[in-house]
């Protein structure tokens, strides 16, 4: 009889029937205490006995491991509070993992930008930028004309807004490029982004553009030295031997970025100023000897003893048959000027 109870308790046993085991078993040895009152010590031992016997089997039931909840068998306190904290825990980790897949799909904020009926046909040329919603970028950039894409770029930042877009020949071949200007989100400095577009027999090119490793080094060989005299300072460009000489009655130094020198202590060809990041600040078209040409302009930082000056250059340029660079010109207009100098300037 004992056996068929613990195997009934067994199989439907949960929490709350081992609370009721534990009763039973309390009110079996109180039964016992009354048979003995009534019946003697004899019977007194038989039923210790199978109290015994009953409390050892529902022990081993209870005891006995990997006893599941679903076949409708009881699991301890413990055994219940390890499986709710894993199950607390793999639903925090597919909420973690469903978090990050959310950021890996990052959503865009769509832009379009009209721009004139370049070719004149009666179809307005546009431009569409998809930024990322990150300040970061990256954002990508499609040009279309008649309504095709000829153009497209990605860039690392997110770009804020279009610049110039203009339609004119600026290899002399008697027929139109497309340039325009755009501005990525840099910090600090400014930086203006640009494009030069052909149309060939193969189809919509870039031209080249000058840059270092990317488009955010998009400043042209610019340099700053000392000159021949202690207080002159010589600027000049790769691709065109003209050269800006400026006299100062200021001293260099007092910077830390220029070692505590003034303009004496530096030879004569060292470098003794730099184009500031990113590169080009502004570009928009102009003219050159009669020609149309882009301008590029520069920030130059130069120490002095008072403060930290900043000149601008300004480089003039068109493009060879080649499709490359063609420098043109090159003039400044120092800091505390409003004139732009050609060979020779002075503060």
């Amino acid at each position: 009889m004992l056996e068929r109870m613990v195997y009934f308790l067994y199989r439907h046993i949960s929490r709350w029937g081992m609370r009721l085991a534990e009763v039973a078993v309390v009110c079996f040895v109180m039964g016992c205490c009354l048979l003995e009152g009534e019946s003697g010590e004899p019977q007194t031992e038989m039923l210790a006995d199978d109290m015994a016997n009953f409390v050892d089997l529902v022990i081993s039931a209870v005891e006995e491991e990997g006893l599941i909840k679903e076949k409708g068998i009881f699991v301890t306190d413990e055994q219940e509070k390890t499986e709710q904290g894993a199950v607390e825990r793999e639903s925090d980790e597919q909420s973690d993992e469903e978090q990050c897949g959310a950021e890996e799909e990052p959503t865009f904020e769509f832009k379009r930008y009209d721009l004139e009926d370049m070719d004149g046909n009666g179809e307005t040329e546009y431009i569409e930028i998809n930024n990322t919603a990150y300040y970061l970028g990256p954002s990508y950039l499609s040009f279309y004309f008649n309504g095709e894409v000829i153009y497209e770029y990605e860039d690392h930042l997110n770009i804020i807004d279009i610049e110039d877009a203009e339609y004119f020949d600026l290899d002399r071949d008697g027929k139109e490029e497309i340039f325009f200007s755009f501005l990525p989100a840099v910090n600090s400095e400014p930086l203006t982004e640009y494009a030069v577009l052909k149309q060939t027999d193969d189809g919509w090119k870039a031209l080249e553009i000058i840059h270092g490793e990317d488009m955010f080094d998009n400043a042209f060989p610019i340099s700053c030295r000392r000159g021949k005299e202690e207080d002159t300072v010589v600027i000049a460009c790769e691709g065109i031997d003209k050269q800006i000489v400026l006299t100062t009655s200021h001293g260099y130094g007092g910077d830390e970025e220029s070692g505590g020198k003034s303009l004496k202590d530096y030879r004569e060809g060292e470098q003794c100023g730099n184009i500031s990041a990113w590169g080009v600040v502004e570009i928009h078209s102009g003219t050159y000897e009669g020609r149309n040409c882009l301008i590029a302009m520069h920030w130059l930082n130069r120490w002095s003893e008072e403060w930290y000056c900043t000149d601008e250059v300004y480089v003039y340029f068109d493009y060879n048959e080649a499709g490359l660079v063609n420098v043109l010109d090159m003039k400044c207009k120092p800091w505390d000027s409003h004139t732009i100098v050609g060979m020779e300037g002075s503060f």
